[in-house]
């Protein structure tokens, strides 16, 4: 920096310390002007840090809640069962869904909706999980989609009872496992 001996670089503590009493100093008009421009120089870099610390704290924090599954829209957590009711929803609000058959490979046949959610529990009591652990046919959750929210990293198991009507306007049923990627605040990904 310079070779003047007045000019020392002290931990922060002792820094705003001086750079408080410069700053009383220069009020009274007992300084230099170089004590004036080193009063400056260490109050910039006071208020510099300050600013540059608390953008990084802030950020930290975001980013930090997001990768926690933290819900900013709704300022919660959402539990399990809401995580289940919106995969069901998802799922259940579908035209059309795709039933895998012996002869013809997979078929997209229109779907009986079930009433509410409620119902479908009733008729499914052990259908569903939030992370149930083994593998799953989802793509991993990257750093980026996490720490923003778009992708919570829990897997949603349901083994959905299906019902729908075959080529020949039957209805039919069967259990299908969908496994669901939900964003922080429920919206299924895929």
């Amino acid at each position: 920096m310079t070779n003047n001996p007045i000019f020392v670089v002290f931990s922060p503590q002792i820094n705003v310390l001086l750079s408080i009493s410069i700053s009383i100093s220069i009020l009274f008009g007992s300084t230099s002007s170089y004590a004036k421009k080193l009063a400056t120089s260490m109050t910039l870099r006071f208020w510099l840090t300050t600013v540059c610390s608390t953008i990084v704290s802030v950020t930290t924090l975001y980013f930090g809640l997001n990768y926690s599954k933290f819900c900013f829209k709704q300022m919660r957590y959402l539990s399990d069962k809401e995580k289940i009711q919106m995969a069901f929803n998802y799922q259940n609000n579908r035209e059309r869904i795709p039933i895998e058959t012996v002869d013809k490979g997979t078929q997209y046949y229109r779907q009986i909706r079930y009433d509410n959610f409620e119902e479908f529990i009733q008729k499914n009591p052990n259908c569903c999980q939030v992370n149930p652990g083994g593998g799953y046919d989802l793509p991993p959750a990257n750093f980026l989609d996490r720490i923003t929210g778009y992708n919570s990293g829990d897997a949603i198991v349901l083994n959905f009872e299906v019902r729908y009507l075959d080529d020949k306007g039957s209805q039919k049923s069967k259990i299908i496992k969908f496994e669901n990627a939900p964003q922080n605040c429920g919206a299924i990904r895929w």
